[in-house]
Parts: structure tokens; sequence; C-alpha cells
């Protein structure tokens, strides 16, 4: 019996197909002038698949047939018969080349940010198909810190290169490119030259803000390496004295250069053992960033914070850190039975009795 229905179910099928001459899979309204209608949003038609020798293998292919040959060339491409010869669909749109050519560069005068040129894919490259947009990949090692970031393909040809933004300061990066068009993607290109954002004057680095890098002539600079100074995100909670109860007892050997705060804030700290209640000590139980090596600086250091306060202050504000208040600041550096102050509201630098209290900046050196 049930093979008796599926022989009617087949017959009138055959039937209905042979008065009609249509069919359509997907649907119900299939177009006039159709003989097979396909209707679908999730799935595609897929041609016979073959290698080129079983394509070459078909006897007398009738006018118009068409298969999808796996390794024509060396690649896959549609092939068809126009009755005299087979024929391959070379000039569909396909996928962009990768771009090449990425070569990377600091920009100079701006933090964190990196130009980006390279050659876009020929219009023969890409199948014909306008590039929509070029995706720039960070990478550092073998990770991407940041989200890529896309460029219209209108603002590269403008400019002839790509702005990347927001990267690490102290960090070396490579990049690819890829082109996208109207398919799809390309593979992303070859990685760009290596590039290392040095920290400048200005950039928020390591807990705090770099106000000063170091050259030869200081003490800790190394030949082929940046090394300098970061000034903390805010003061102290609260102005402190310069030695424990404010004892006038020399220490005797602190300096006054750049880069010696570190010197002079080790030796306060061995001068006054047992005792935590004075701003060199103090200074070193900051903790910004998490870093556990601030200091008191020297007083050329408090100097150098001085005169770039019109650019370290936009940074600190930005970073949720405080200005510098008009006030005094207590250095690292002895005048004698006194120590230097910085009068951040006019520049002077004058003694000051160690038992008044001041403001305290930390700063700390990378």
């Amino acid at each position: 019996m049930k093979k008796l229905q599926l022989i009617l179910v087949s017959l009138s099928f055959v039937i209905s197909f042979s008065l009609c001459a249509q069919v359509g899979i997907g649907t119900d309204e299939i177009e006039e002038t159709a003989v097979l209608e396909l209707k679908s949003t999730s799935k595609g038609f897929l041609l016979p698949r073959m290698t080129n020798q079983q394509r070459r293998d078909i006897s007398s292919p009738a006018t118009g047939l068409q298969v999808y040959v796996t390794d024509f060339e060396g690649k896959g491409v549609i092939m068809f018969y126009n009755g005299q010869e087979w024929k391959a669909l070379t000039k569909l749109i396909t996928c962009p080349s990768a771009p090449t050519n990425v070569q990377a560069s600091v920009v100079t005068n701006v933090s964190g940010e990196v130009e980006i040129t390279f050659t876009p894919p020929s219009p023969s490259e890409n199948g014909g198909s306008d590039i929509i947009s070029y995706t720039v990949t960070p990478i550092l090692g073998a990770v991407t810190p940041i989200s890529a970031q896309q460029f219209s393909a209108e603002e590269f040809n403008q400019n002839n290169k790509i702005r990347v933004t927001s990267l690490a300061i102290g960090e070396s990066y490579t990049f690819t490119v890829t082109a996208t068009n109207a398919i799809d993607t390309s593979l992303p290109s070859e990685a760009s030259n290596s590039v290392e954002l040095i920290p400048k004057v200005g950039d928020f680095y390591q807990g705090g803000v770099v106000f000063y890098l170091l050259n030869g002539d200081d003490p800790n600079h190394v030949y082929g390496q940046i090394r300098g100074l970061i000034c903390a995100l805010e003061d102290l909670d609260s102005e402190i004295q310069w030695s424990p109860d404010g004892v006038a007892q020399e220490v005797t050997g602190t300096l006054e250069n750049m880069d010696r705060g570190k010197f002079n804030t080790d030796k306060i700290i061995v001068k006054f053992p047992g005792n935590q209640n004075y701003a060199a000590y103090q200074a070193t139980t900051y903790r910004g960033g998490n870093y556990d090596d601030w200091y008191l600086p020297s007083i050329h250091e408090l100097n150098k914070m001085y005169d770039e306060r019109v650019t370290i202050n936009p940074i600190l504000e930005s970073n949720d850190g405080r200005v510098f208040i008009n006030d005094y600041y207590w250095s690292s550096s002895e005048k004698g039975t006194q120590a230097w102050r910085y009068n951040f509201s006019n520049g002077l630098l004058t003694g000051g009795e160690k038992s008044n209290t001041y403001l305290v900046r930390p700063v700390r050196s990378f």
C-alpha cells in the first residue's frame, strides 16, 4: 500500500511538472519566464565540482553546460561550454588582493600615534570592484592590543596615509593591512617595519607624566636607551617637614643636579633610620601606577617640572591627577642646615628651615 502511495505521488509530480513546465524550490510564486526558480536567504546554488581533467573528459558537452573546476590554472573557476569551446569566467569580481609595501612611522608631535602607508590593490587585482575600506591591525608580539581601526578608501586616497591612535607608549609595534570590497576582505598584508613609541615630555607613562629625558650629561643615562623622569599625578596628601621632627642636622652629600633625586632620597633615609615622618620617606610610600620606586626630587628636578608645568598640568588633569599648586615644594637637596624649596607661584628657589612643612610631589625614573 505504501509503495502504491509513493508511485501515485511521484506520478502526480511528473504530471504537474509536465503541465506547468516550471519548478519552484523555496517559493510558490515562480517567475513566468523561469523554468526553475530557487529562493533562499541562507543557502546558494552549487554547481557540479570537478577537476580540470574531469571536465575535459566530458563527452559532447551540451551548449551552455556549466561546471565549477577546482584546479584550473591552480585556482577554482566557473567554466561553460559555448557550443564550440569551453570558456573560463575569469572576469568575476573577487576578493581583493592584500595591500603591499606597508610602512609605519611614528608621529613625532602626538603621543601614541603612528602613520601607515601602503600600496593598495590595483583594479585588476581586486576584480574591478572598488575598495570599500582598509583595516589596520597593530601587532604587539603575537597579540593585538587594541581593536583594529577602519578607514575609508576615500580618506586613504586623499591623504595617502592612515593614522593609528591610542597605542601604548614605550612599546614596539608592527602593522598589517587588509582591503575590503563588496565581495569580501583580503588576506592580511605582510607585517610592516617595527616602530617603537618612545616616551617624550608630556606623555602619560608608567604611573605619571614624563617631564624630562636623560641625556649624556646625566649619571644614569645609557647610550642607545631612552630613560627619563616621571612626576606623580598628585602631591602627597598633606604638607610635611623635611626631616624627622624638623631637626636641622645635616645629611651632607646630597646633590642638586638632574637625575639625583633617588640618590638624595636614599641618603636621607639612611641618615634617619626608624623614623617615617619626613618628606623623603613619605615620598617613597607613594604608589602611583602601582610602582614602588618613587622618591623626593632634587632641586633641579623640581625646577624642570616648574619649567614644563604648562605641558604637564593638562596631562595631569586628563588622567585624574592634580595640577601643581602655587606654593612651596620640598626638594631632596640640602642647603647647609636648610633644604632647597621651590616656589611654584613665581619660580623662586630658596632655602627653607627643615622644620617648615611644604608640599611634596614624588617622582620616579624609567
